[in-house]
């Protein structure tokens, strides 16, 4: 039997992580590398609305604001804190996951070494739009249109350019657990 056709609502993929998709129905697609439980979908992964892939570990956040994750729990990224109710964005990052809540507050969790999973209150002095997860670094950007990260300082990824004063999107890279493989991007309004 043919399968049947599903709209694609979102895709993502990381280094040691299996690509994986979610259809407009909720539904979680995940192919690839199946150590460490990476493909291994909890029977809870319904009504999924974002997903986002780490290192080797996946964050999906349903409908009710509800976040799952699974692979691997090295840092204890997989592990999510009861405060993360409510949330209506996810940002994984490399061994680490930063998330918003929907009253704006900001729930970080996983390996820690640099700070990334610390949120500092400079982090929060002005509402949050968008939040992102890197290597070994966490980035906000502000409805404000400024960009706030923190973490490891390698490279110049937690010193954006004073030119970040417009963006309107972010993303934070590489999910690799080697720092040097840090970078943030964001989208401009020009």
């Amino acid at each position: 039997d043919p399968l049947p056709r599903l709209a694609l609502i979102t895709i993502c993929c990381g280094l040691l992580s299996p690509s994986q998709e979610a259809t407009a129905g909720g539904t979680v697609v995940v192919w690839g590398s199946a150590t460490n439980g990476k493909t291994n979908i909890p029977p809870e992964a319904t009504n999924i609305v974002s997903l986002g892939a780490g290192y080797s570990h996946t964050l999906a956040l349903r409908a009710d604001g509800r976040v799952l994750a699974w692979g691997e729990n090295i840092y204890g990224q997989t592990n999510v804190p009861a405060t993360a109710t409510n949330v209506i964005q996810i940002g994984p990052g490399a061994q680490h996951n930063l998330v918003k809540r929907g009253d704006g507050t900001l729930v970080a969790w996983g390996g820690n070494p640099y700070g990334q999973a610390n949120i500092p209150n400079a982090a929060t002095n002005t509402p949050i739009m968008f939040v992102a997860g890197g290597t070994s670094h966490s980035t906000v950007l502000r409805t404000n249109g400024t960009v706030f990260a923190w973490g490891l300082a390698g490279g110049g990824v937690t010193n954006p350019p004073a030119k970040v004063a417009r963006a309107i999107r972010i993303s934070a890279g590489n999910k690799t657990p080697y720092a040097s493989a840090s970078h943030t991007l964001v989208l401009l309004q020009d």
